[in-house]
């Protein structure tokens, strides 16, 4: 592996940047998959409250007639909008979670 490939993918945030989320410096960094750090702390609190709110609003707009690609019209079609807003919900879901493994585990796998 060459030494500019192992350079951009840090293990640790730069040292003078912030959280994106909370503005202060990093006090549990976690890195996402597309290579952006957060801070742990502002992406866990609170999660009970931010995944149930979540959750309940992606059911309603997916049981609503109201979208963005109304079924009545486009037939199943209609449906890809749905199935976005249910894999982005899995995919938060998901982050969600493994932030709060790397939190539990002190980023031992």
């Amino acid at each position: 592996m060459s030494s500019s490939s192992s350079a951009s993918a840090s293990a640790v945030p730069p040292e003078d940047d912030v959280c994106s989320i909370c503005h202060d410096p990093f006090r549990i960094p976690c890195q996402a998959n597309c290579s952006h750090w957060f801070c742990g702390k502002s992406l866990l609190l609170p999660p009970p409250a931010r995944m149930m709110m979540m959750v309940a609003l992606s059911a309603i707009y997916v049981l609503s007639p109201v979208d963005f690609l109304p079924e009545s019209v486009l037939g199943i079609v209609g449906f890809l909008d749905d199935l976005f807003i249910i894999l982005i919900v899995f995919m938060h879901l998901a982050a969600v979670y493994r932030s709060l493994l790397v939190y539990r585990h002190g980023g031992q796998y």
